[in-house]
């Protein structure tokens, strides 16, 4: 958590590794103290050690990078190009929906050990015309399995339930083998669709897709009919005649792959932005000049073109667009910020 703050130390002030350390040590012990009179809050000594180390992480980070902006230095950018290009035609194939080989199940709001069960009921659920059972398998083994992977519908006749505090499940479809293979749900008041995807297969996380809100305006015990489809590789949800599209996941959210966190919309929103910010910064970084970095910027954005057509990885928002924008930027201002005190560097700033 200090990385970026010594990086920050480094940059502003020149400090070597030990007033790093000093320096992350002492700022931590400040808000440790802090916590002691917080409620439910303790200062411990290993939050102390292990920021002090961050810091000192920060520092050293700086210095490598450092030694790949001098002048004499060979041109980085076309490397950080790649790594992003690398990683979204990565993530582009880790949207692509996954079925198995096992006989699939149909389940309505089903108690399962690692989500909350609704408290709401189905009345009906089917998939393209095939019925989704109460509990059992479906009945045509391979027609439920080849419709998932191609264009289809699903719609629930559902009373709605009270709020749950976390993902539930509506209706879902699992395997034999108990794996999770669609699922259409409520958080809270969103409406909530999972589907198999290569990242389920590759024990990655995943993002889900939702409509923020969709069960808002009812209140409990009101029948609605939800619905999801799948048009290419958008997924619209619907409560009633109230519809909302939206991709399965897009470039700016393949950090969910990593780690999906729960949350807010707007939480996710930012999380997209920084992503983004983070992802394109090296390529800012590493570029000696500005035709360094319109070139490997345009390899990044060729990348991103070539990933939306080929996958089912849908393109980033204008926010999270600025927010690429905003990375090469700030990684260009660290670069020069670097070079302007690479002075401080020397052999004798190092060791104060």
């Amino acid at each position: 958590m200090f990385a970026p703050f010594g990086l920050w130390l480094g940059v502003r002030f020149g400090i070597g590794p030990l007033a790093a350390v000093l320096a992350g040590a002492l700022v931590s012990a400040g808000i440790e103290a802090t916590q002691i009179a917080v409620p439910g809050r303790s200062a411990t000594l290993g939050d102390i050690v292990w920021n002090a180390v961050g810091a000192l992480l920060g520092v050293a980070l700086l210095g490598l990078l450092r030694r790949t902006t001098m002048p004499e230095s060979t041109n980085h950018a076309v490397g950080a190009a790649a790594a992003f290009t690398a990683w979204v035609l990565f993530a582009g194939a880790l949207t692509i929906p996954q079925g198995t080989d096992s006989q699939y199940f149909g389940m309505w709001t089903p108690a399962l050990d690692y989500m909350p069960q609704y408290q709401g009921s189905v009345r009906s659920a089917e998939l393209d015309g095939n019925l989704i059972p109460r509990g059992g398998p479906l009945p045509d083994a391979s027609a439920i399995p080849r419709a998932l992977l191609g264009t289809w519908s699903l719609e629930a006749t559902v009373v709605v339930g009270p709020a749950p505090p976390a993902v539930a499940a509506i209706v879902a479809i699992y395997d034999g083998d108990q794996r999770e293979i669609a699922l259409l749900g409520a958080d809270g008041n969103d409406l909530v669709w999972r589907e198999r995807l290569l990242a389920d297969r590759m024990k990655m996380d995943k993002p889900d897709v939702r409509f923020s809100g969709a069960l808002t305006p009812f209140t409990e015990g009101t029948e609605v009919t939800l619905s999801v489809r799948r048009a290419g590789t958008v997924r619209c949800l619907a409560v009633d005649a109230v519809e909302r599209c939206s991709p399965s996941a897009t470039i700016d959210r393949s950090w969910a792959f990593l780690r999906w966190v729960g949350g807010s919309s707007a939480w996710h929103d930012a999380l997209d932005v920084l992503w983004l910010l983070a992802l394109s910064l090296p390529i800012g970084f590493l570029s000696r000049t500005i035709g360094q970095t319109c070139a490997a910027g345009s390899l990044a954005t060729a990348a991103v073109l070539v990933a939306v057509v080929l996958t089912p990885l849908g393109p980033p928002g204008p926010l999270e667009v600025l927010g690429g924008v905003a990375g090469v930027a700030t990684g260009r201002w660290i670069r020069w910020m670097a070079l302007r005190n690479h002075d401080a560097w020397s052999p004798s700033t190092a060791s104060r």
